[in-house]
């Protein structure tokens, strides 16, 4: 989402109470943004893409490395 305030910057900034997180905004843009994520079962939040010159052995790479790969991407997603 793109928001504004609907008042010029100096009166923003003289009014504490303008730069809450939580003050009325004018909504100017909107973009629904779509990803895979995973099911849950094993594991939560978005699935990474990976970018190989070779797809074909990077793809037996994450599968040889198995429990090792999904807990570092547990890692990931838990910053």
């Amino acid at each position: 989402m793109l928001q504004a305030l609907p008042l010029p910057e100096g009166s923003v900034s003289s009014k504490p109470l303008l730069r809450a997180d939580n003050v009325a905004v004018v909504l100017l843009w909107e973009q629904r943004i779509e990803c895979p994520v995973f099911d849950g079962n094993r594991i939560r939040g978005p699935v990474p893409v990976l970018f190989s010159d070779n797809p074909e052995e990077c793809r037996m790479s994450v599968e040889e490395a198995g429990d090792h790969f999904i807990s570092e991407i547990v890692k990931m997603n838990c910053r």
